[in-house]
Formats: structure tokens, C-alpha cells, sequence
């Protein structure tokens, strides 16, 4: 019997599910597949690989196996070893704890074995991960760097059942090592023969089934920053999320003359660059409401723009609350393109697909050729209300609990309860860098002349004083106990119809705001 690839995992189904997956997606014709139960709680499977009959073979359960028998189980004669890690399954984060914990047994296992075990130091290893995304093979590298015998991390390899493309780089390990001895695979002869031609291989392999990040280079980073303000600072982010750079905002518009500080502000940025950047016409289609039925498609310039699917799914499960953008820079004209990731997921991407990522590796977003960065107040403005997402939805939720409040009051107190929550609210610093949202500056206005009169709209109540009833104390409202004067009337409606205008910000930023410089109709 042939020598076989062994596969270790920390999941029973996800090593028995990559084997079935890897055979069934390469179809071959030379021989079925043979799937052998043994004693022992293992199992075998035979495939025809190019000429060439590969053999895997795996505990089904480790936790039925004693430790004995697995470390017997590790130690038999092999071609190669496959380590096969399942983070957490599709619809789960990828932060789960018992996925995670498991790996770090196993990794804790190996990296012993491989101390004790000096023979394995020259058989070719291979990491994969089944059912993950970019962000989980990122976080599990500094674990499998643990173990590696060559003294370099190697890249793991991201499969799914339903691409068939990912196992390529698994073909491409299995053909190098037929290649190098094919007969240690056809027969057993003695493993000295394929030893002595490991030096030969290029080892560790490093193949990436998910795109790979190369490292920002000096002029990338060059054309970002001269795009932006110079006291704004781009720095190296999060390479585990896949995310480039970050954008580190600083509250000042060019022609002032004072700095603010740094504020806690920054925007996570996905970068990618080529060069020509070729535009295109995008149709897109008026929203299907029966009021806008009649209109005509608007014609869009766009740029397209190939983005991993894992990070989608990565930057969609961390939420809307922190923007991410996606640049693209055309280094022949140093133009700089951007798009929200998060906006275009919610509000694009997963409508026109039933709420459903596709399943290939990249998806195709388009980026509105409008959308470029310039130093200028107009980039300030753009990315400066994105830089508040997060201090908006907070504020929204403290107003709609504001709101609650004022509804049990009446009377002075409303107007006392009011002011406080006014002198309290325009102490946000969002206010002032919202000028493209017409609404809310409005409300800060009304905001401010609350907490310095006691009121909200100075021309109501110039008009009310030219009331012939003005001083009378006539005038009936829902937010009195008795008959109050006009001016009173007109300043406790002012101050509920203030909080429900904020009140209704949150729906107002969800249904407009987060559809502006996108290519959609209304965008």
C-alpha cells in the first residue's frame, strides 16, 4: 500500500468534508473514489490524481482516539501532512471561541510532535482553513507560524465546497510531490528516497486561494497623502482584516487657521492600484415605488473594482457604525477613487442578491467617478461626516431617549428639562462637520437658541407678538395644565416637534444619507 497524505484537523466533519469536496471537485476519470472505515476510528480515501493514486488518510474522531493511538496515528510512514482548520461556520463570526480554542490545541499538539518528531522536518505541510474568510486565516497565521519547521510563516490556503477554484493550490501542492518521487505514492519504497529530494522542493509553499495584500509602497502611500489635508496622518492598519490603512482625521477645514487635536476619528481604508483606469457606463434603474415609476434610468460613470468577497463579509459583520472605504488610485493620473464598503454591502451588494454574498473569491463593486479625493473643503466635508458615523448613532439613541422623557412633562418643566438636554446636546462635536446634512444643522440652530432664551423659533414668536390675544391666557395645549399664553403654546410645541425631528434622524440618515456617493439613482 502506498504511503498516505495525512490530515489533521480540529473539526471531524471539516477534514472529512475537504477530502470528499477536494475529489469530487477535480472529477477524475482514472479512478472512482474510494472512501475505506477502518478499525481504529479511521478513514481512508483513494483517488486518481494525474496518473498517480493519492491516498489521505484521517482520524475520524479524535475525541474516541486515546493518546496513544494518536500520536501512533501521527507517527506512521507519510508523504505529507495537511492541516485542516474550521474557524466557524458561514453564518457565524469569525471570532467564535471553541473553533479558535481547538486550533490552538492542535497547534499546541503539532508544535510538540515536531519538537520530538525530528523525521518530519522535511515533509512538505500544507495549512488550510474550510468554511472561513480572510479574516480567519489572518488571525490563525501567528498560530501556525508556532509550528513552522522552515522558520517562516506559511499563508494558509482558503476552501469552500462551493468553489471549486480554491482547491487549485492543493493541486498544485499534491503535483510537487508526485513529481518529485512518484514512487512513494504508486508503492511503498522506503521514505529515504522521497527525503532525499525535499531539499529540491521549494518549500515552505506558500499559495494563496484568497487574494493576497502586497505590502503599501512608498509611492502608493505618497499619492494617498497628497489627496488628503496635510494634518490629516494615514498610517499601516489591520492586515488581519485585510484593511491597508487608516485614515486619522483631524477637525479643521483649510482655511482655518488653528489645528484641532486629533479626536479619535479615523476611517479603516482598502486599497488597491492600477493603472489605466478604464471607465464605464453604468445604467441604473429608478427605485420601484409607484411615484417614480415614470422616471428614466439615470446614466452613471463608474469605475469597476474587484473586492475579496471575505472582506465583505468581514467589514459587514463588524457593523455600519465605523466606515470602511474602499481607493482605488490610477497611478498614471495619481487620481484617487472611493467608495463606503459599508453603505455599498447594505444598500447594493446584498439586495440585488436576496441578502446573499455570492460565492466566488472576488466581488465586482462600481465606484462613481464623482467620488474622487482632492485636497479641497469639499473632501473634508465628505470624509469628515463619515469620520462622525459612530458619534451619530450614539446621539440618536440619547435623543430618542430625550424624547421619552420630555413626553411626561409639562409646563416649566418641560421648558427647564429642555434646555438641559439642549445645553447638553450641542456639545457634541459632529454638529459642525454635518454641513452637507441640511437637516441637522438646522436643528442645531434651533438647539442653541433653546439653551440661551428658553426657545426654539424667534420668528414664531415675532409673529405671535402681533396677535391682537397675544398676553392672553387663552390659548389651549397638550402640553399644559391650564389655558396658557400664545408665546407659551408656541414654545412648548416648538420644543416636542425639535425632539421629534431628532428623533426621526436616525431613519432620515439610514434611508438618505447612507446612499449618497453611491451608484444608485439617488445617489
Amino acid at each position: 500500500m502506498a504511503h498516505p497524505i495525512l490530515v489533521l484537523g480540529n473539526v471531524r466533519s471539516g477534514r472529512h468534508s475537504l477530502i470528499q469536496a477536494l475529489i469530487q471537485a477535480k472529477q477524475p476519470v482514472e479512478q472512482p473514489v474510494a472512501l475505506i472505515y477502518e478499525p481504529n476510528n479511521r478513514t481512508r480515501a483513494q483517488f486518481g490524481f494525474e496518473g498517480h493514486t493519492i491516498t489521505f488518510e484521517w482520524i475520524t474522531n479524535y475525541a474516541l482516539e486515546p493518546e496513544d493511538e494518536l500520536e501512533a496515528f501521527v507517527q506512521r510512514p507519510c508523504v505529507g501532512v495537511i492541516y485542516c482548520i474550521e474557524p466557524g461556520h458561514d453564518r457565524d463570526h469569525w471570532l467564535m471561541v471553541p473553533p479558535m480554542s481547538q486550533a490552538r490545541q492542535l497547534v499546541d499538539f503539532v508544535k510538540s510532535f515536531w519538537q520530538s518528531n525530528k523525521a518530519w522536518d522535511t515533509l512538505p505541510w500544507l495549512w488550510v482553513l474550510t468554511k472561513s474568510d480572510l479574516a480567519s486565516a489572518n488571525l490563525l497565521a501567528p498560530l501556525m507560524a508556532k509550528i513552522d519547521p522552515y522558520g517562516q510563516p506559511q499563508q494558509p490556503i482558503c476552501c469552500s465546497a462551493l468553489d471549486a477554484h480554491s482547491f487549485e493550490p492543493i493541486y498544485a501542492w499534491l503535483r510537487t510531490i508526485v513529481q518529485t518521487c512518484p514512487t512513494c505514492i504508486d508503492q511503498l519504497q522506503p521514505l529515504a528516497e522521497f527525503r532525499a529530494h525535499i531539499p529540491a522542493l521549494p518549500l515552505p509553499i506558500n499559495w494563496h486561494a484568497v487574494p493576497s495584500y502586497p505590502k503599501l509602497n512608498l509611492a502608493i502611500m505618497a499619492i494617498v497623502r497628497q489627496a488628503l489635508p496635510p494634518v490629516w496622518q494615514i498610517s499601516e492598519y489591520l492586515p488581519q482584516l485585510g484593511l491597508h490603512i487608516k485614515i486619522e482625521i483631524a477637525g479643521m477645514a483649510i482655511n482655518q487657521a488653528e489645528i484641532q487635536p486629533w479626536i479619535g476619528e479615523e476611517l479603516p481604508c482598502y486599497l488597491d492600484w492600477t493603472t489605466p483606469i478604464e471607465p464605464q457606463i453604468l445604467e441604473i434603474p429608478p427605485p420601484n415605488h409607484s411615484i417614480m415609476l415614470s422616471l428614466k434610468p439615470n446614466q452613471l460613470e463608474v469605475i469597476p473594482m474587484d473586492v475579496p468577497t471575505s472582506l465583505l463579509k468581514t467589514i459587514h459583520s463588524l457593523g455600519a457604525s465605523r466606515p470602511v472605504l474602499a481607493l482605488l488610485i490610477d497611478q498614471q493620473t495619481t487620481n484617487v477613487f472611493w467608495v463606503c464598503l459599508n453603505d455599498y454591502i447594505d444598500k447594493i451588494s446584498l439586495p440585488a442578491q436576496a441578502g446573499q454574498f455570492n460565492h466566488s473569491i472576488h466581488t465586482t463593486i462600481f465606484i462613481p467617478t464623482k467620488n474622487r479625493l482632492e485636497h479641497n473643503d469639499l473632501t473634508i466635508d465628505i470624509l469628515g461626516f463619515y469620520a462622525k458615523r459612530a458619534k451619530l448613532l450614539a446621539a440618536f439613541s440619547v435623543f430618542r431617549e430625550q424624547k421619552a422623557r420630555l413626553d411626561y412633562l409639562k409646563d416649566a418643566e418641560l421648558i427647564n428639562q429642555a434646555q438641559i438636554f439642549a445645553r447638553m446636546n450641542i456639545h457634541y462635536d459632529f454638529w459642525q462637520s454635518c454641513r452637507l446634512w441640511k437637516p441637522i444643522i438646522q436643528i442645531y440652530h434651533k438647539l442653541v437658541h433653546l439653551a440661551d432664551h428658553g426657545f426654539t423659533d424667534p420668528k414664531m414668536h415675532k409673529k405671535a407678538q402681533k396677535h391682537q390675544h397675544y398676553d392672553e391666557s387663552i390659548w389651549e395645549s397638550e402640553w399644559a395644565e391650564k389655558p396658557v399664553k400664545l408665546v407659551d403654546s408656541i414654545t412648548y410645541s416648538g420644543i416636542i416637534f425639535c425632539w421629534l425631528d431628532m428623533q426621526q434622524l436616525a431613519a432620515s440618515y439610514e434611508m438618505h444619507c447612507r446612499c449618497w456617493f453611491l451608484p444608485t439613482f439617488s445617489g
